[in-house]
């Protein structure tokens, strides 16, 4: 049953997953609350939260639907200590993923086939700093964006 989540205001849009809820504020924050058994809600736990908490790594959206834009393609935790998980539904409809990382020179420093919904990536061992990364099928670029590791 919903219920009136009372704890957030200045709410410009709103989205969620199958047990759980996304909430874009006017500031550009999402906060999420729900089932968290994948880390869906991307506060860097797997913890279930019946109560909003800040989704990590996000700004500048418009709308929540940017969330979901880059083909379902989740990133967590974001910033990271060096290790995260990759969440993306796109590896049910494609066999042969490939998960690329750059430096911030454009060298590859990072390359890895995904064959699973969820994979753990480690890049401890690299410097602090931004870093690109592309989800890819064959030359098609599906999924990109920046990880920083701190």
């Amino acid at each position: 049953m919903p219920v009136q989540v009372s704890s957030l205001n200045s709410i410009i849009s709103i989205g969620g997953g199958m047990n759980h809820s996304l909430f874009l504020k006017s500031d550009t924050t999402v906060w999420a609350c729900g089932q968290n058994t994948d880390g869906q809600l991307g506060d860097g736990t797997v913890l279930n939260k019946p109560t909003p908490v800040q989704v990590k790594g996000l700004c500048g959206l418009a709308a929540v639907e940017d969330i979901f834009a880059e083909n379902n393609l989740c990133i967590y935790p974001n910033p990271t200590n060096g290790k995260f998980h990759i969440s993306s539904a796109l590896s049910r409809r494609f066999q042969d993923l490939g998960f690329e990382v750059y430096n911030s020179l454009g060298e590859k420093i990072y390359s890895e086939k995904i064959y699973s919904e969820k994979t753990e990536i480690d890049l401890n061992g690299q410097p602090n700093g931004i870093y690109f990364f592309q989800l890819k099928h064959n030359n098609d670029i599906l999924g990109k964006g920046k990880i920083i590791v701190n």
